[in-house]
């Protein structure tokens, strides 16, 4: 990759990581106000958080391994190891194609009750994730992990990691 690319990543790389930092203030003053339990703008700032996170993650790695492969130079200036945690980007992708879980749902003979956009522990409403129950997200405020079905993501780790980037290549 020459020189000129590089550049041209980094701009949309600086400018993902600012709307990244955006979205992790906003939702933290969601969380920590009077007020914080407005739901629909949690789930909005997480998404902006999911978003914003993978386009950093495809900017860096793209979507193909040959791709991969041509942004090694990018990953090492920015200081990105190879298995960093952003390379993943499952959670975003459970957002993006939430219809689909909606589906599977519907197939499966909608036996289980459906709690959704869940904020807090689950354990909070009394019911854990069973036959009988099937969380689909859910954002535990207190630990900052977003779960998915079975699968958790702990922003936290995110967090670190863009901070990382952001702060080494971005801040003068």
């Amino acid at each position: 990759m020459d020189i000129r690319a590089i550049e041209i990543f980094e701009i949309e790389i600086k400018r993902q990581c600012d709307i990244f930092l955006m979205s992790v203030e906003y939702l933290n003053e969601c969380i920590n106000t009077e007020e914080r339990y407005e739901a629909g703008k949690i789930w909005y700032h997480i998404q902006s958080f999911l978003t914003s996170s993978a386009n950093i993650s495809k900017l860096l790695w793209g979507v193909k391994s040959e791709i991969s492969d041509s942004r090694k130079e990018l990953r090492r200036k920015l200081g990105v190891s190879e298995d960093s945690k952003l390379k993943h980007r499952k959670m975003r992708n459970f957002f993006e194609h939430f219809d689909e879980h909606i589906e599977e749902w519907v197939r499966n003979g909608r036996s289980s009750i459906f709690i959704d956009s869940n904020i807090g522990p689950k354990t909070a409403i009394g019911i854990v994730d069973s036959g009988e129950y099937q969380f689909m997200r859910n954002f535990n405020h207190e630990t900052g992990i977003i779960t998915f079905k079975q699968h958790e993501y702990d922003m936290k780790e995110i967090i670190e990691e863009i901070y990382k980037i952001y702060t080494l290549n971005f801040v003068e």
